[in-house]
């Protein structure tokens, strides 16, 4: 017989809160052509996890109808998105992590490229304030800091072409992204 024997809950992961979901207006911009060197640092839902790293190629294309990005894993293509106007349609291989989600990759795509209007005018709890190379993301009513970006090497909202780098700081990740 066993006596004492129990078993011990894993540890419950540290729910975080989204940033709203924005998505690009799509006839507010000059259209995109990009190649892209990205660099991702996910922090994680669970405290005291060690940072996740990735690197892949990203292939952005833009214009009045539709955003297309599409991600490259070791050469292989691991994730496609489009967005119409009005849907998000994803097809990812199992190698993509399941924390990435589509709608999320297009907000901070919108956030990093789109006028500070066409993003205030859809948000009901986003306020964007622009200085010189940087972008703010704040929380409206309590004006907490959501995600920083830093346009380097050239990039700016207008010409993405050098490095931007994103801290989202609500969902706990970091984006660096090298625009050619």
């Amino acid at each position: 017989a066993l006596l004492g024997c129990t078993t011990v809950p894993a540890p419950a992961p540290v729910e975080f809160e989204t940033v709203e979901c924005v998505t690009p207006t799509l006839n507010v911009r000059k259209p995109l052509l990009l190649i892209q060197n990205v660099h991702t640092t996910y922090y994680g839902n669970v405290e005291n996890a060690p940072a996740r790293d990735a690197n892949f190629e990203a292939y952005l294309a833009t214009n009045s109808r539709e955003v297309k990005l599409s991600i490259l894993f070791m050469s292989h293509r691991a994730w496609d998105i489009n967005f119409n106007g009005e849907m998000i349609f994803e097809e990812r291989e199992s190698i993509v992590p399941q924390e990435l989600q589509a709608a999320h990759l297009l907000r901070d795509i919108t956030l990093s490229y789109w006028p500070e209007n066409a993003i205030e005018r859809q948000s009901k709890t986003l306020d964007i304030v622009d200085s010189k190379n940087t972008r703010k993301v704040l929380d409206r009513v309590t004006g907490e800091m959501l995600i920083d970006i830093r346009y380097e090497s050239g990039a700016s909202v207008t010409n993405p072409v050098g490095r931007i780098v994103l801290d989202n700081h609500k969902e706990q990740y970091k984006l660096i992204i090298d625009s050619r």
